[in-house]
């Protein structure tokens, strides 16, 4: 996260009404969230529910983007992996002979 910018206000018509506003400056695209409520604590909430949705939102796009994009090291076109298993049992010489 580069930046965070957090704005908290009080309705003046509405003296019991709480406006909360949060930018979250990202490389790429910035999370943006807006919550008012009656209650400061539950607009808080609503909030941060909110901010963390979008950024697994955000999240969940770019790994889509990515693997998409190119596949993963040591694997074929069809995504098969030809790496050594490390949990293999090790053969010995005169095992690996006998196959």
């Amino acid at each position: 996260m580069l930046a965070a910018e957090i704005i908290l206000r009080g309705k003046s018509n509405a003296p019991h009404l709480f406006s909360l506003s949060a930018r979250l400056a990202l490389p790429g695209r910035d999370i943006q969230g807006n919550a008012v409520h009656e209650n400061l604590y539950t607009a808080i909430d609503q909030l941060v529910a909110k901010l963390a949705r979008l950024s697994r939102k955000r999240k969940t796009r770019l790994a889509k983007k990515f693997k998409r994009a190119r596949p993963h090291p040591g694997s074929d076109s069809k995504g098969h992996s030809h790496t050594r298993d490390l949990f293999a049992p090790i053969k010995t010489k005169s095992q690996r002979a006998l196959q």
